[in-house]
């Protein structure tokens, strides 16, 4: 039951024969939470119930004497791999909870592209188009360097009390591998002996990590934006995606810029990915989130459109088994669900064009 009625709780509290202060300091607490339009929460056990998990369940993911995920890398489309650690059932329950009913109620900056209603990639390019400078910064290892102590700060600014802001950061993040090298940095390690020895960190595949994400970033957001403003400069971040634009600027005044940025985001906890940090001049090609902006609006590029029609054709032409033998592909469902991704995101910019892609697709002669 969400629905937060004093009057019924003090009556209740009365009846059970507790302190009238110890009372009004939980209707206090409850009348803070519910003018925020949060929900009122006042233990762990009152958790469980709220969310129908066992609350023994709770307490193991909670001391972490139960690892609740399933970790897997998949290929990133430049070189490595990206970890993806998805929740058991019981935790996705949770999780699902705690970003329907306190998660989505907390705006992030407005500099913020990703990962809340109305955002899109179209959202984030689009206030860079026809700039003539345009900046593009790359944060290393985006959700694995935000900690649980940044999560139960978040939780905290909401009003909860510091235990059930330690039970919902655990709840949220979890612990990577012991021999995790950033285990040896002090950020990174617990001095209270009665919890376990590591800090935990955001995992990419959690339904709460992004807001939380965009949450934490709210100091750095504004530091940015207040940074670049007075410049007469754009700044958007799509997660770890960071961008600038103007058309006053020098090669020398990004460079300055990237190194104060730089300062911003090791304060939070981040570090710039150097191999990814672009300064692009008057005339060169600029693409921001996959799209081309340097015309007045984002487009899709070339290259991608190409490449489509391209693998639309060969599959029609050789056969769709030849066709994936020479690109390699084990499986045509795999070939068929990279085409698939390619024509979604061609959607979310020029319906028609996708239509007609799709189009193509169904027209070939799928095993």
């Amino acid at each position: 039951m969400l629905l937060w009625t004093p009057h019924l709780f003090e009556k209740a509290g009365i009846q059970r024969k507790y302190d009238i202060p110890y009372i009004a300091r939980l209707i206090d607490y409850g009348n803070q939470l519910s003018q925020r339009n949060l929900p009122v929460i006042f233990s762990l056990k009152h958790f469980s119930r709220l969310t129908d998990i066992n609350y023994s369940y709770l307490r193991a993911v909670i001391d972490r004497t139960e690892y609740p995920y399933k970790t897997f890398k998949i290929r990133k489309k430049t070189e490595g791999f990206r970890r993806i650690s998805v929740p058991d059932s019981r935790l996705l329950v949770i999780q699902q909870w705690l970003h329907k009913h306190i998660l989505s109620k907390i705006q992030p900056h407005f500099s913020s592209t990703a990962f809340n209603p109305g955002c899109s990639i179209m959202r984030n390019a689009q206030p860079h188009c026809g700039a003539n400078w345009l900046i593009k910064i790359d944060i290393e290892n985006f959700f694995d360097s935000i900690s649980e102590r940044q999560v139960y700060t978040q939780f905290k600014a909401l009003g909860y009390s510091k235990y059930l802001c330690f039970c919902f950061a655990r709840l949220s993040t979890r612990l990577a591998s012991r021999e995790a090298k950033k285990y040896k940095k002090p950020r990174w390690q617990n001095k209270r002996h009665q919890y376990p020895e590591f800090i935990g960190n955001l995992p990419q595949g959690a339904p709460t990590s992004p807001i939380l994400a965009n949450l934490v970033c709210r100091q750095l957001d504004a530091q940015i934006h207040q940074l670049i403003q007075p410049m007469g400069l754009i700044y958007t971040r799509y997660a770890d995606d960071i961008v600038i634009s103007g058309n006053a600027l020098t090669r020398k005044d990004a460079s300055k810029l990237i190194q104060e940025i730089s300062k911003i985001l090791n304060r939070s906890g981040f570090q710039k990915n150097s191999l990814k940090t672009r300064i692009l001049s008057p005339g060169a090609r600029k693409i921001v989130t996959g799209l081309n902006v340097n015309g007045p609006n984002p487009t899709i590029p070339k290259k991608l459109k190409y490449s489509i029609r391209a693998e639309l054709h060969y599959a029609k032409v050789f056969g769709v088994a030849e066709h994936c033998k020479k690109l390699g592909y084990h499986k045509i469902d795999g070939f068929r669900n990279q085409i698939r991704g390619k024509i979604d995101f061609v959607r979310s910019v020029n319906p028609k064009l996708a239509d007609k892609f799709y189009a193509q697709l169904d027209d070939i002669n799928w095993p």
